[in-house]
């Protein structure tokens, strides 16, 4: 297709059929709507878990490796990580994952984060 068919459809609104498809009555309150917070405290748990993960691999580390240059060093590791993970849990606990078209989401937001 060259340029001017493109653009002859696109005034012409051939291109419109599929937004129309989908803004049909019908179709909308079928299109599932996750809110931000939900999806925020999801992945706050997943790096959570993760992290607890890392954690016991650097455990098992500073048990297997006797050489204290290792040992210190991932100890140091592993107080950031634990550290990391405490962290995270604090804003974790206080997301509410209410949503409502009404939510405004930045005073939300701001108080999970400013205390």
């Amino acid at each position: 297709m060259s340029i001017e068919q493109d653009w002859k459809q696109l005034r012409e609104g051939q291109d419109d059929a599929g937004l129309s498809s989908m803004l049909q009555a019908a179709r909308l309150p079928k299109m599932a709507s996750n809110g931000p917070l939900e999806k925020l405290k999801k992945n706050l748990l997943y790096n959570m878990i993760i992290a607890v993960i890392v954690c016991l691999i650097y455990v098992a580390v500073i048990i297997y490796f006797k050489i204290w240059q290792v040992q210190v060093a991932m100890g140091i590791t592993l107080a950031f990580s634990l550290w990391a993970l405490y962290t995270s849990y604090g804003p974790y606990q206080k997301i509410i994952p209410a949503y409502s078209p009404q939510t405004l989401y930045l005073p939300s937001l701001s108080a999970i984060t400013n205390t």
